[in-house]
C-alpha cells in the first residue's frame, strides 16, 4: 500500500489544500470509515474504483471520477483488491469557484464528477494515461487553473473560516457574523453556498476534527474529559454527542473497531 501527499503550488493555495495519491493491491476488500475533515474532494480513479456502502447496506461503485462534499455522517468504503486514485482536496471553501452549483447539493453526497465538471474526461484521461504521480498532479493543475473562477471567490467566508480554525471551532455564530460585518442569516446562507454546510454545523465540524486528530497521537489510556475540555466540548457527554454523529460510535467503540487508527483518517 501506498499513500502519499503533496502540496500545491503557490498559485493554487487559496483553493487546494494538498493533492494525495493511494495505491494499494490485495487479496480482500477492507471497509474503512470516513470521517469529517471539513475539506470537500475531487476523486479520480486511474485502477478499479472503491466501492460506497449505503446506509441499507448496499454496495455502490464510485465512478471514475468523483466529487466529494462535506461530511456531516461516517461514510463506509470498501477498496478494490486493485485501487489507484489520485485526490484532490480542496480548502473548505475552495470548490465553490469552480461549481456552478451550491456547494450544499454536495454534502454528504459522492457526484459524478461529470455531472459537474465540463472538461472532466480530459483530466481523467490524463490521470489514467499517466505512468507517475508528478504526471497526475501536473494533468491536475491544468485542470484547476483552467477551471477555477476568481470571481466566484467569497472572501468574507475565507475570514470566517479562517476565525473557526483559530479558535478550534469555539466561536458562536453571532460572534462570527459580528467579526464579518455581515447579518447571521447572510453569513449562514453564504456558508450553504460556498462551504456546504452552516456556520453552526462546520464549527462542530472543526471541533470534533481537533478532537479525533488528538486521540490518534495518544494511546488508548485517554482522559475524555482532559480531551473533551482541551477540544472545546463543554464536558464528556457532549463530546460523545457530536463523536457519534460523526463517526458512527462512541469514541471507546470507535478506537475498538479499528485495526489501526491512525490508519483510518482519510486514508480513502
Amino acid at each position: 500500500m501506498r499513500y502519499q501527499e503533496y502540496q500545491p503550488p503557490s498559485e493554487l493555495a487559496s483553493w487546494i489544500k494538498l493533492f494525495w495519491v493511494f495505491e494499494s493491491r490485495s487479496n480482500d476488500s477492507v471497509p474503512e470509515t470516513i470521517v469529517a475533515d471539513g475539506f470537500p474532494e475531487l476523486i479520480i480513479h486511474f485502477r478499479s474504483p472503491f466501492a460506497e456502502v449505503d446506509r441499507a447496506g448496499e454496495f455502490l461503485k464510485q465512478p471514475a471520477a468523483v466529487a466529494c462534499g462535506q461530511l456531516t455522517r461516517p461514510l463506509v468504503l470498501h477498496s478494490s483488491l486493485d485501487a489507484g486514485m489520485i485526490g484532490i482536496r480542496f480548502q473548505p471553501s475552495g470548490m465553490a469557484p469552480i461549481l456552478s452549483t451550491s456547494m450544499q447539493s454536495l454534502t454528504d453526497a459522492r457526484v459524478p464528477a461529470e455531472e459537474l465538471f465540463v472538461d472532466i474526461d480530459q483530466l481523467v484521461e490524463e490521470i489514467v494515461e499517466s505512468s507517475n504521480d508528478a504526471q497526475r498532479i501536473a494533468a491536475c493543475h491544468r485542470f484547476l487553473f483552467r477551471s477555477i473562477d476568481l470571481d466566484r471567490e467569497n472572501f468574507c467566508v475565507r475570514r470566517a473560516l479562517e476565525s473557526i480554525r483559530q479558535t478550534r471551532g469555539s466561536i458562536s455564530v453571532e460572534s462570527l457574523a459580528t467579526l464579518m460585518g455581515r447579518s447571521r442569516r447572510s453569513l449562514e446562507l453564504a456558508f450553504q453556498r460556498e462551504v456546504g454546510t452552516s456556520p453552526k454545523m462546520y464549527c462542530r465540524i472543526t471541533r470534533f476534527r481537533h478532537l479525533f486528530d488528538a486521540m490518534s497521537m495518544k494511546s488508548q489510556s485517554v482522559s475524555w474529559v482532559e480531551l473533551a475540555l482541551d477540544s472545546g466540548f463543554f464536558d464528556q457527554s457532549h463530546l460523545i454527542r457530536d463523536f457519534r454523529q460523526f463517526a458512527g460510535a462512541s469514541p471507546t467503540a470507535f478506537l475498538t473497531d479499528q485495526a489501526s487508527f491512525a490508519h483510518s483518517v482519510n486514508q480513502v
